[in-house]
């Protein structure tokens, strides 16, 4: 899945149903084979339903990172979720991820709500979300870091 980073020979690669990635990446860290086996479990709960799906960034082959919606539109409104290992932070590529997982929504539903969480205090997460044209719109809950800012694109 590869668009307006046509330069890079980056791209996002789908995990499938049993947490298995859809083509061959190096350097899978723990982190992400973790996240991998995350998502067959959130697949279990909430339903497998292509493309609202988790994917693992490659660049140039190798596992960077990882963007996933969690779990196919609500009431019109889907939820994304993106992390890059430390190894990889301050290079772009989280934004790059985001941006991908909007380019996903809207081909597959173009008037789908984006909603993300982030930890209630600016940073690079927030600047990202901001970059792309998600919107603060105040507090909610997240069941991994509690009080979270909310995020609507």
């Amino acid at each position: 899945m590869q668009d307006d980073d046509s330069d890079l020979d980056f791209h996002l690669i789908a995990i499938g149903v049993d947490g298995k990635l859809a083509e061959p990446v190096l350097d899978l860290t723990p982190a992400i084979v973790e996240a991998c086996q995350a998502m067959a479990d959130l697949y279990n709960r909430l339903g497998y339903v292509v493309p609202w799906t988790g994917y693992i960034a490659s660049l140039s082959g190798t596992a960077v990172g990882m963007g996933a919606f969690v779990g196919p539109p609500v009431e019109g409104q889907a939820e994304i979720s993106y992390f890059v290992p430390p190894e990889y932070e301050g290079k772009g590529l989280a934004t790059l991820i985001a941006r991908q997982l909007v380019i996903i929504a809207r081909r597959n539903q173009a008037d789908v709500r984006l909603f993300a969480k982030t930890l209630p205090t600016a940073n690079a997460s927030t600047k990202i979300l901001q970059r792309l044209g998600f919107q603060h719109v105040g507090l909610t809950t997240d069941h991994e870091i509690g009080a979270a800012w909310a995020w609507v694109l």
